[in-house]
C-alpha cells in the first residue's frame, strides 16, 4: 500500500513539474497558441496552424516545409548608437542593402529605386499602443526573390524587431495571419 501511494504521490510530483514549465497557452486568442517566453518581454501568438521554430535562437514560427513563410520576433536593449527606429533602420539599411543587391521598397517610384537607397516613408502603426514604423521591401538570395515586411518598436528602451519573410508568390497568401499575429502581440 506505501508503495502504490509513493508510486502516485511520485507520478503526481512528476506530472506537475512538467506542466508547470510549459508555455501558458491560457491567454492565447482562439485558434493561436504562445510561442515566446516569459521573460522576453512580450506575448507572441502564432495561429496553430503555423510551426515554432526553436533553431534560430530568436521567436519564431513558419507556415509549412512546402512553404517556409516566416515570422521572427526579436528583442534587443539600446545602445548609445541606437536610441530610436530611426536610428536602427538607418543603421541596418546598409547591411540589407549588402545582402539584397536588387533591395526594392514598396510606394517608391521605380526611377527612384537607386541601389536600394530610396526607402520611401514608413508606415506608423501601434503594437499594443506602442508607436512603430513598417517598411515593404523585396530581395533576391539564390534565385528566389522574397518580400518582406519589418516592423520596428521601442518599448522601455528595448527594440522590438518583427519581420515576416515569404517567397514573393506566396507572401499575400499569408498576410491576414500576420495582421492577426501583430494584433494579438502584448507587451509586459
Amino acid at each position: 500500500m506505501k508503495r502504490t501511494i509513493c508510486l502516485a504521490l511520485t507520478a503526481i510530483m512528476t506530472a506537475l513539474a512538467f506542466t508547470s514549465c510549459a508555455k501558458n497557452d491560457s491567454t492565447a486568442p482562439e485558434g493561436f497558441k504562445e510561442i515566446s517566453d516569459d521573460e522576453i518581454g512580450y506575448d507572441l501568438f502564432v495561429p496553430e496552424d503555423w510551426n515554432e521554430d526553436i533553431s534560430t535562437g530568436i521567436t519564431a514560427a513558419y507556415y509549412s516545409s512546402e512553404d517556409p513563410a516566416n515570422i521572427s520576433m526579436m528583442a534587443f536593449e539600446m545602445t548609445s548608437d541606437v536610441q530610436s527606429m530611426e536610428d536602427y533602420w538607418e543603421a541596418y539599411l546598409p547591411s540589407l542593402s549588402a545582402m539584397f543587391p536588387d533591395l526594392k521598397f514598396e510606394n517608391v517610384p521605380e526611377d527612384d529605386q537607386t541601389e536600394g537607397v530610396a526607402v520611401g516613408e514608413p508606415e506608423q502603426l501601434n503594437l499594443d499602443g506602442v508607436p512603430a514604423l513598417a517598411y515593404n521591401y523585396t530581395g533576391t538570395m539564390n534565385g528566389v526573390t522574397y518580400k518582406f515586411y519589418q516592423v520596428i518598436s521601442v518599448k522601455n528602451a528595448t527594440m522590438y524587431i518583427f519581420t515576416y519573410t515569404a517567397e514573393i508568390a506566396n507572401y499575400d497568401s499569408h498576410i491576414k495571419d500576420v495582421v492577426d499575429i501583430l494584433g494579438n502581440l502584448k507587451f509586459h
